[in-house]
């Protein structure tokens, strides 16, 4: 099968092309299917769905840390991202960060935490083809307080479970949690026409 260049104008491997005739000669032009297509059952994933779950994600957070600092008003407890990087990083001098430094590292992986589990969203939302954006978000925020603050951070002893934990705090995640997945799903819902 004859290759035609791509837009460098160097030659790729063979492309789907259509015969068409005409009076003088036969003419290649492109067919109308991709050349590479996917196997069955999966589909590529386009950067606009990429870009669309990191806009999802730092929307998400946004909402997430909001229902977090209004919670923070009412009663005092620390923040999980705080409590997160202290257990990580020992308090001891040697490690080389105060205070300041460890509240923007602490923010910093909050938001890339959001971002990164906004762009997992895309992508199950787009390879499930799940209907209702908005509902599977809930559903998925939900699920991340649960494999996070019910299953990993309290088996490895950063936080106690919810049942031993401060009642505020983990009352506080649950719907932070819940209104980071409903705006994810709503950005998404929007992004995507879903």
């Amino acid at each position: 099968m004859p290759t035609l260049p791509n837009l460098s104008g160097t030659y790729d491997k063979p492309t789907n092309v259509a015969r068409v005739a005409s009076t003088d000669h036969d003419t290649m032009i492109p067919s109308a299917t991709k050349p590479h297509s996917p196997a069955a059952g999966s589909r590529p994933m386009p950067r606009s769905a990429i870009s669309h779950g990191v806009l999802a994600g730092a929307a998400g957070t946004v909402a997430h840390s909001a229902v977090m600092w209004l919670s923070q008003q009412v009663g005092q407890f620390r923040q999980p991202p705080q409590v997160i990087i202290d257990s990580v990083l020992p308090a001891a001098h040697g490690d080389g960060l105060r205070g300041r430094q460890r509240r923007v590292l602490a923010v910093t992986s909050h938001v890339g935490f959001g971002i990164g589990n906004g762009m997992l969203f895309a992508i199950l939302h787009r390879r499930q083809g799940f209907r209702g954006a908005t509902a599977f978000g809930l559903a998925y925020g939900l699920g991340l307080y649960a494999v996070s603050y019910a299953g990993l951070i309290p088996s490895v002893g950063i936080l106690p479970r919810p049942n031993r934990d401060d009642r505020l705090r983990q009352l506080a995640l649950v719907a932070a949690h819940a209104a980071y997945g409903a705006m994810v799903g709503q950005v998404m819902s929007r992004l995507s026409h879903d």
